[in-house]
């Protein structure tokens, strides 16, 4: 039998049929592969910004759970000294609230390294005397607090790290260690609290000093808790104390996205991060069944469809991510803005009500007087008596000074022994002098503390008052620093009023100025940077004079469209020259403008004034930021070449 003949048409209609089916398998393809691209750098960026909030989290974490180790450590320190008893020692330690989920066991080992108390689950009968603490305690009395690495306990097998810190009799001979047994797994719990799956693959904890592991999530071999890691981290923490990286493990020989930040007063650095290979293998587990049921359908309608549906998916995820991202910065934000160990309002906080009082000021035409104020003799009370001495200094003279000022006046820690005081609405300027007398007064006899000890410190004020001194905020700020340093100089336990009077910068029409040590040598990004120093002045030309809300809106705009633009011109240099700190440098743009957006609602109160410093203040970092890639650009071509 002969076969079918077919003719021209029915040829024709195949040969569309077949191109058809093949143009929309080829668009279906093409379209989700795309899809799939953009899904995964969403993901990557999600995961890098929760990735370093969770190092940051467990940094502050950890160095409470090193703080609380060492208050006690101290403690049974100080009464062993003074006492000479381990019977009294022991009821001290007793009478202490210790976390059972932090600690395993605190234990005191004589000078021959037997274990002559405990107040845990280890027995007595145990003894320390080879362990690398022990004997550098009793080799040398200025060890301070050792964190050891991690071990297998003697009595339970299970595998803690010890803080410890030397016993001296009352002629400075050796007595012992007090010894506290840190359980991983307090790290553990709060790292799982943060929420499920908190980074994609790894987060830890390492001592600075040995490079050993005390934490880790997933847990390493026996062995590798002791194994010493070399890391690319070391370096860069002599550059910095937080940064990112990319490295291949030594633990699991996985090759991650890592981000560190160091343990602030401790030698301890946490570090979290994820693999691309996970992220790839997540990012197909989730899109293959849109792939496989595009390919089937083979259909234009279905495509359609599918892609919008990609699209929606894409775009819910990221809004939450947004969403979430967004919460996690308020949070921090509002600790930021409260002092952790006084309760009065901190840096932050400062800030934001000083620019409402200037705002204020502005329109009825009143003072505004900042004080600052610093602590004489505190260092002596912290280098004789240690930390926590001085922590209860600072909170009892919160409280003494908190009852020196009006409710509606803000007093705030700015950090160490630095106070500042912020008196709004006055008539007449000289009204802030009496307040800075009782702020004097309250010092000036010992201040007394919880524990019933008394301490001698004074404080030395200076005080600048707007508009009088300056007109901005940073040189108001300057002022009262320089006039607190003349009440320094001239005897402390006293005040001085700054004779400074508004400067250039406040008088002119330039808030900023771009000069030749600003530049950073490529002339797109200089042209952009000094765009934007024309754009902020004219912003500050606005305020100064009184701009309508929709005049101020216009102007900030233009400063958004500025700050986007160079953050895109130099996103586009750095990836195509491979500069490994591209992703920090991207989150500085993106950081600044969260926070710009965030000032803009608080325009007519202070927002404004908020919105110049925080660009001022950004701009310093971000051009030494810049200059540092163009010398990077620079040695790249030269090796080029």
């Amino acid at each position: 039998m002969s076969p079918p003949v077919i003719d021209r048409s029915t040829k024709k209609k195949l040969l569309l049929i077949w191109a058809g089916v093949l143009a929309i398998l080829s668009a279906t393809l093409f379209g989700n592969m795309k899809a799939f691209a953009l899904y995964r750098e969403s993901e990557t960026i999600s995961l890098s910004a929760r990735s370093a909030i969770v190092s940051n989290a467990l940094a502050d974490h950890s160095r409470q759970i090193m703080r609380q180790v060492d208050t006690i450590l101290r403690g049974v320190q100080i009464h062993y000294l003074r006492l000479q008893s381990i019977s009294d020692v022991r009821e001290y330690i007793t009478g202490l609230t210790i976390d059972e989920g932090t600690f395993s066991g605190i234990y005191i080992a004589d000078q021959l390294g037997n274990i002559s108390w405990t107040a845990g689950n280890v027995e007595t009968r145990l003894s320390v005397a080879d362990r690398a603490y022990f004997q550098n305690h009793r080799s040398n009395p200025d060890t301070g607090m050792i964190i050891s690495p991690v071990v297998a306990g003697r009595a339970t097998n299970a595998f803690n790290f010890h803080v410890s810190r030397r016993l001296n009799n009352q002629d400075g001979s050796f007595a012992g260690v007090v010894i506290a047994t840190v359980n991983p797994k307090a790290f553990e719990d709060y790292v799982r609290n943060l929420g499920s799956n908190p980074v994609a693959s790894i987060i830890s904890l390492y001592g600075t000093l040995d490079h050993k592991l005390r934490f880790r999530i997933p847990v390493p071999a026996p062995s590798q808790w002791d194994q010493t890691i070399d890391s690319p981290m070391w370096t860069l923490l002599q550059q910095a104390n937080n940064g990112h990286f990319k490295s291949t493990s030594p633990i699991d020989g996985v090759e991650r996205n890592l981000y560190f930040t160091k343990v602030a007063d401790y030698p301890l650095v946490t570090l979290s991060g994820f693999s691309d290979a996970s992220l790839s293998a997540d990012a197909f587990e989730r899109d293959r069944w849109i792939i496989f049921g595009s390919i089937a359908l083979i259909s234009f309608i279905v495509f359609l469809a599918l892609s919008a549906s990609i699209a929606i998916l894409r775009g819910a995820r990221l809004a939450s991510a947004k969403a979430e991202l967004d919460s996690l910065y308020r949070d921090m934000e509002r600790l930021a803005m409260t002092d952790s160990l006084t309760g009065l309002p901190g840096r932050t906080m400062f800030m934001d009500r000083l620019a409402q009082a200037l705002a204020l000021s502005r329109r009825d035409h009143k003072f505004v007087v900042v004080l600052f104020l610093d602590l004489d003799g505190f260092k002596l009370v912290n280098d004789r008596f240690g930390h926590d001495a001085g922590d209860q200094v600072l909170m009892a003279v919160a409280r003494l000074w908190e009852s020196c000022v009006r409710e509606t006046d803000t007093l705030a820690r700015l950090g160490g022994d630095e106070f500042a005081v912020i008196l709004g609405g006055l008539e007449v300027s000289d009204d802030a002098l009496p307040i800075a007398r009782k702020l004097i007064d309250a010092v000036r006899q010992p201040v007394p503390v919880s524990d019933g000890k008394t301490y001698h410190v004074g404080v030395s004020v200076g005080i600048s008052v707007y508009p009088r001194n300056a007109l901005h905020i940073d040189s108001l700020l300057t002022a009262a620093d320089n006039a607190m340093y003349a009440s320094k100089t001239a005897g402390k336990n006293q005040y001085t009023v700054s004779a400074a009077t508004p400067n250039a910068q406040d008088i002119d029409d330039h808030w900023l100025t771009f000069d030749e040590s600003m530049r950073v040598g490529n002339a797109l990004i200089d042209s952009q940077h000094r765009q934007l120093y024309d754009i902020v002045n004219g912003f500050s030309r606005a305020v100064k004079e009184g701009a309508s809300s929709e005049q101020l809106e216009g102007r900030f705009n233009e400063i958004l469209r500025c700050i986007t633009l160079n953050s895109e011109t130099e996103d586009a240099l750095m990836r195509e020259q491979q500069y490994p700190n591209q992703a920090l440098h991207h989150n500085q743009h993106r950081r600044l403008i969260h926070d710009l957006e965030r000032v803009r609602t608080r325009f007519g109160v202070g927002g404004e004034l908020l919105a110049m410093l925080r660009i001022k203040d950004w701009l310093s970092n971000h051009i030494q930021s810049d200059q540092e890639f163009e010398k990077f650009l620079n040695g790249s071509l030269h090796n080029d070449g």
